[in-house]
């Protein structure tokens, strides 16, 4: 399955110096018959037959075959060059990092999305095997990790209560560059073959004690990475030095979901399997939250509307629940002296939990929920209201876990997705054809633009693995 995804805008993803020609070369294994031929060396029939003719033969063994290596990594032939230049990472190549786990094997796969005239095509670029279980996924340019040489950085909180954050332009890279939590903490702490439960630390030690959910970047002080944990408790870190330095524990369950706001960096929204919404501010010296209220489901997804909508959005947020519900709430309605807040409008959208959501920061009012029911909706939900647009009943992806707009303006339409079936999809937004125009006037310009070419391609682009590629149904 793929539980986690997020977009690398365009031009965030860049080769350090050589590092495709060192990549390719230490990945170069000798051919079977330089192999053959070593293992074929001269045999001599005689019973007796000295400790010294041994070694000479096996040391004469042994640099045939480096001398033969080093020949073959010095001419590559076509299919390496082709290779190559396929690692390299283009300025115009949008990136989809996925969170995939197979046969209890966990890695993060980093798939290369291009704009062609036929539509975009996306191939997996290249991955790398994780600790443990992948459970959310978390991207930013972090200039405070100079010292990692690093600027483009992806964190991932998995089943050990730590998170791990990698470099997200290196292809060759074993190890995270940080690690938030305990460090000794075993790799080996989530295998079901464990009989004996890890014991808790208290709430107020320096790390999460159980799995990392949820993680948002603080988007106007990316030095701070924020993460709701089983643990109950919520964190602030400082990735510069790798320190958690504000911790609150008002939620009595899982935190399944925390996001920033957009703009005021000190604001930070969660939400709980308690049923509950908080806000906290951390301009506020106390570990409790400026405004929390009660809804009546487990949250599932907590996220604040774009700012591009207009100045009120930026003070919204939408709430969706494991019920199937979901509902938009106004932060300055909120009350720090009772435990509710009215909702703008709520909407039961699918018939299981609204597992995924996002929201396109280019068209105002264009929402997109994923359930567990298979079911992809796009949704307008302007001026206070909400309106069903289009229903995909099923993608391909199965269950679905994560969704999110491509954040470059061109291709704000490409709305990447994932499941339970481990496949990636993209979807072409504007493929909704004539009711995208009617709800969103913005699309019309866009929609105009070859127009007649877009008729032709599939809605929905999959990708499963380097050796299969195909499309869905409509």
């Amino acid at each position: 399955m793929i539980s986690a995804l997020v977009w690398v805008p365009r031009g965030y993803s860049k080769n350090k110096q050589d590092e495709v020609d060192e990549f390719m070369s230490t990945s170069c294994i000798p051919d079977e018959s330089f192999m053959q031929e070593s293992s074929d060396g001269s045999s001599d029939s005689s019973s007796s037959v000295s400790v010294d003719d041994i070694l000479a033969s096996d040391l004469a063994s042994l640099t045939h075959v480096d001398d033969a290596f080093s020949n073959d990594r010095d001419a590559l032939d076509p299919q390496d060059e082709e290779e190559k230049e396929d690692l390299q990472y283009r300025d115009t190549d949008a990136v989809v990092i996925c969170g995939l786990t197979e046969d209890e094997v966990s890695s993060l796969v980093f798939y290369v999305v291009e704009d062609t005239e036929d539509g975009p095509h996306i191939y997996p670029h290249h991955d790398l095997v994780l600790s443990s279980f992948p459970l959310s996924l978390a991207w930013s340019q972090v200039s405070s990790l100079d010292r990692y040489n690093c600027q483009s950085c992806v964190a991932v909180g998995s089943l050990i209560p730590q998170i791990e954050i990698y470099d997200a332009s290196a292809i060759d890279e074993l190890e995270p560059i940080a690690i938030l939590g305990e460090t000794r903490v075993s790799k080996l702490a989530s295998d079901k073959k464990r009989t004996r439960r890890r014991q808790k630390k208290a709430a107020d030690s320096e790390y999460h004690s159980d799995s990392v959910l949820s993680l948002s970047w603080n988007r106007n002080e990316p030095r701070y990475l924020a993460s709701g944990s089983a643990d109950c408790t919520i964190r602030c870190w400082d990735v510069s030095t790798c320190k958690s330095v504000r911790l609150w524990s008002h939620h009595e369950k899982e935190v399944q979901s925390v996001d920033w706001h957009e703009r005021e960096s000190t604001l930070l929204l969660s939400g709980s399997f308690d049923q509950t919404v908080s806000l906290v501010d951390t301009r506020v010296d106390q570990n409790t939250p400026s405004c929390r209220f009660s809804v009546h489901s487990d949250v599932e997804r907590v996220c604040w509307l774009p700012s591009s909508w207009t100045c009120d959005a930026s003070f919204q947020f939408l709430v969706t629940l494991e019920n199937g519900t979901m509902g938009l709430f106004d932060s300055r309605r909120m009350s720090s002296d009772n435990n509710n807040c009215v909702a703008l409008w709520t909407c039961n959208a699918h018939e299981k939990a609204v597992s995924a959501c996002t929201l396109s920061t280019e068209y105002k009012g264009m929402l997109v929920t994923g359930s567990l029911d298979e079911s992809l909706k796009l949704w307008d939900c302007k001026e206070e209201r909400v309106t069903l647009v289009r229903e995909w009943k099923s993608t391909g992806v199965g269950a679905i876990f994560a969704t999110q707009f491509c954040q470059d303006k061109e291709t704000s339409n490409w709305l990447a997705l994932s499941g339970s079936k481990g496949k990636l999809e993209l979807l072409d937004i504007f493929s909704v054809g004539d009711a995208l125009a009617q709800h969103f006037p913005a699309c019309v310009s866009s929609l105009q633009v070859g127009c007649a070419s877009r008729n032709h391609r599939p809605s929905f682009i999959g990708v499963y693995s380097d050796e299969e590629s195909l499309s869905s149904l409509e």
